[in-house]
């Protein structure tokens, strides 16, 4: 992600799920076993709405993202954890948004997923959140880095007990036995 001038963070809400005819519909195109697309009928009926279920979701999701895959080989910048995808584009900001809605095109005509959103494009030196951290390019070096959220790590020290905050936001670190 060197020189980035611009990011696009595509998030798992700003994707609707594809209803189970539409998912099964897409996995018959990639699968022939229809004993295995019948048992993934059968989870999908039978699991109930919530973690199951999402988790199911988020499985066969991939098989729509990997299509994305295929067709972000042109953008050398880019990162796609699960449903999460980062891109990262240079060039003039007429050019990124040409891109970008080139990229909303093909996800929302030639994948059918359907964006709850329009997709954004942010300067790098803005900054953008994915996956809980927070990504911008520092003016100095000109490269994007990784910034972890003091609330992240704030909550995992209080989680690992390994500090107190007072009323008056004072830390005071915890001594282990």
């Amino acid at each position: 992600f060197s020189s980035t001038k611009w990011l696009v963070v595509i998030a798992p809400s700003d994707v609707a799920t594809p209803q189970t005819k539409q998912l099964i519909q897409r996995l018959r195109q990639k699968i022939q076993d229809e004993r295995l697309l019948h048992l993934i009928e059968l989870f999908y009926r039978m699991a109930p709405v919530g973690k199951v279920s999402q988790t199911l979701n988020q499985l066969l999701l991939n098989i729509y993202w990997s299509e994305v895959d295929h067709n972000m080989q042109y953008h050398k910048q880019y990162v796609r954890f699960g449903t999460h995808l980062l891109i990262g584009m240079n060039g003039n900001k007429k050019q990124a948004l040409a891109s970008l809605k080139q990229l909303q095109n093909h996800i929302e005509n030639d994948i059918t997923l359907r964006l709850q959103r329009s997709l954004t494009l942010v300067s790098s030196r803005q900054g953008v959140q994915f996956l809980d951290y927070e990504l911008r390019t520092v003016a100095k070096t000109n490269t994007l880095r990784l910034f972890i959220p003091r609330a992240l790590v704030e909550q995992q020290l209080l989680r690992l007990k390994a500090m107190k905050i007072t009323r008056n936001q004072h830390y005071y670190p915890l001594h282990r036995p």
